[in-house]
C-alpha cells in the first residue's frame, strides 16, 4: 500500500537509542536540541520533566523527500532501552527562526491487520487448560473461556452483540475495567484476553482507503515490573505498542497517564494497582473518554468496589454517579479445587458489575447495597448490570459438555455440574 499523507497523519513509532541520539546530536545548539538532550541523559527521581519530550518537531516519512511539522510526544520505553514517539500532523510551523533538521521515521503501514482473533489469542494468552489437563486436577475453564464469557456480557450490556464478523464499535468503549481477585486466579491472563478481543474490534474499524485520517490501534502498557510483553515492540503489523516500566521509563504514575493522553491510545493497560492512592488518577484518566484495563487484589466484588469508593471518595449520590460513569466493568475472580465423581479438578468463576442505566441508577441510590449478584435468564439479568458466579457457571459449563461421552461419562458431568453450581450459589449468597 503506498504511503500517503492521510495514513501517516497520526502514528506511533519505536526509536532505537542509537538513531534517536544521532538526531539529538544533529539538533545541538537549538532549543529543541537542548530539551532532547535532557531526555537521553540520566534523570533523577526529582526531575520528572526529563523523562519525555512534548512539543513540535519537523518529521520526514522514510522514502519521502518532504517534511512536515508534527506534534510530538517522545518518551522512554522498554525499560529505557528504546523510545516511543507519537506524532500528529499540524498545520503549523516550529516557533522561532532557527533551522531544525527533520527527524526521519518509518511508520508501520495499516496493511496486514488481522480481521479475526487468533485461536489462542494474539498475545501470550493460551488457554490454561493446555498447561494441565483438567482431568489431572487442572482448570475446567481456561482463560479464553472465562474472558470470552465476560466479553459476551460486556458487549450485551453496551448494546453490542458479539458476532463472528466482530462488529464495529461506535463509539469506542471508554471507562475503567478492573479484574480483581487473589493471587493465582489468572487475573493478568484474563485481562490480556479481554484486551486481545477489544483490539481486534478496533482493527475491524480500520479502512486503509478512508478519506478521514485513521491510525493503527495504540496499546500502552504500564507495568511494575514488566511481567510479559504483549508482542515484540519491534513488530510492524497489528497495532502500535508502547511498553513502559516503572522506575526506568517513568517515575510518577500521574505523569505517565498525562503522557498517555497525548499518545492517542486505543487502550491503556496498567499491570497491577498496589498503591490505593493510584486509583484517583486512574479513574480521572478513565473518565477522560479512554479505555483503561488494570488488575488488583480484592476478596470480593463488594470489596473491590468499596476500595474505589473510599479512595475517590464517593460517599454522596452525586459522587457515586461520577464514579459509576467512569467504571466500565468491575470483575472479581474466585477459584477452588474440587473432587466429584472420583475426579479432581479446579475452576475459576467470575462475578461482574458492568455499567448500564439500571446498574448506575441502583448504585447511585443504594451504594454498595446494590452490588447484588443475579442469575437467571441470560438477557433479562444482564440488564441488571451485576452478574453472579452462578450466572457464569451456567454459561461456562455447557462449553465443556462435549468433552464428556454421554454414554460412559454422563454421570460424571452431572456430578461436576452439581458441585460447581452449588458452590457458585453459596458464594453468591455469601457475597464472596
Amino acid at each position: 500500500m503506498p504511503a500517503s499523507t492521510n495514513v501517516f497523519s497520526d502514528f506511533t513509532v519505536r526509536l532505537d537509542h542509537e538513531e534517536f541520539e544521532q538526531y539529538c546530536t544533529a539538533t545541538n545548539g537549538t532549543s529543541v536540541g537542548r530539551v532532547l538532550s535532557m531526555l537521553i541523559g540520566v534523570p533523577k527521581n526529582d526531575e520528572p520533566g526529563y523523562w519525555r519530550y512534548s512539543g513540535q518537531l519537523p518529521v520526514r516519512i522514510a522514502g519521502s523527500s518532504d517534511s512536515a511539522i508534527y506534534r510530538a510526544l517522545i518518551c522512554r520505553s522498554e525499560g529505557n532501552t528504546a523510545y516511543s514517539a507519537t506524532f500528529r500532523k499540524l498545520d503549523a510551523k516550529v516557533a522561532g527562526s532557527e533551522t531544525i533538521p527533520p527527524l526521519e521515521v518509518k511508520p508501520a503501514p495499516l496493511a496486514g491487520i488481522p480481521t479475526t482473533p487468533e485461536p489462542t489469542g494474539y498475545f501470550h494468552c493460551d488457554d490454561i487448560t493446555k498447561l494441565l489437563p483438567w482431568t489431572n486436577g487442572g482448570y475446567l475453564f481456561g482463560v479464553q473461556h472465562t474472558a470470552d464469557a465476560l466479553c459476551d456480557q460486556l458487549a450485551r450490556l453496551n448494546k453490542r452483540s458479539r458476532t463472528a464478523a466482530l462488529p464495529q464499535i461506535e463509539p469506542p468503549l471508554n471507562g475503567l475495567i478492573v479484574v480483581s481477585g487473589r493471587t493465582g486466579v489468572a487475573k493478568n491472563k484474563v485481562a490480556e484476553r479481554i484486551i486481545d478481543e477489544y483490539l481486534h474490534r478496533c482493527w475491524s474499524q480500520i479502512d486503509c482507503n478512508a478519506k478521514v485520517p485513521m491510525r493503527r490501534p495504540h496499546l500502552i502498557a504500564l507495568q511494575d515490573p514488566t511481567e510479559n510483553l504483549f508482542i515484540s515492540p519491534k513488530a510492524t503489523t497489528g497495532f502500535d505498542y508502547t511498553p513502559r516500566n516503572f522506575g526506568l521509563d517513568y517515575w510518577f504514575l500521574d505523569e505517565a497517564l498525562e503522557d498517555a493522553l497525548r499518545q492517542t491510545p486505543a487502550l491503556l493497560y496498567i499491570g497491577e494497582v498496589r498503591n490505593p492512592l493510584e486509583w484517583k488518577p486512574i479513574l480521572q484518566f478513565a473518565g477522560s473518554g479512554h479505555l483503561c484495563v488494570t488488575t488488583a487484589h480484592a476478596g470480593s466484588l463488594v470489596e473491590a468496589m468499596r476500595t474505589l469508593i473510599e479512595e475517590l471518595p464517593a460517599r454522596t449520590s452525586d459522587e457515586r454517579s461520577s464514579l459509576a460513569h467512569k467504571i466500565l466493568a468491575l470483575i472479581h475472580l474466585k477459584g477452588k479445587s474440587e473432587e466429584a465423581g472420583g475426579m479432581k479438578f479446579s475452576y475459576t468463576l467470575p462475578s461482574m458489575w458492568c455499567r448500564c442505566e439500571r446498574s448506575i441508577a441502583s448504585f447511585v441510590s443504594d451504594g454498595l447495597a446494590s452490588i447484588l449478584p443475579h442469575r437467571g435468564d441470560a438477557f433479562t439479568d444482564a440488564w441488571r448490570g451485576c452478574l453472579g458466579r452462578r450466572f457464569f457457571a451456567d454459561t461456562l459449563l455447557p462449553n465443556r459438555k462435549n468433552d464428556f461421552d454421554e454414554d460412559a461419562k454422563g454421570e460424571l458431568y452431572k456430578a461436576i455440574h452439581s458441585t460447581i453450581c452449588l458452590q457458585a450459589t453459596s458464594w453468591d449468597l455469601k457475597g464472596e
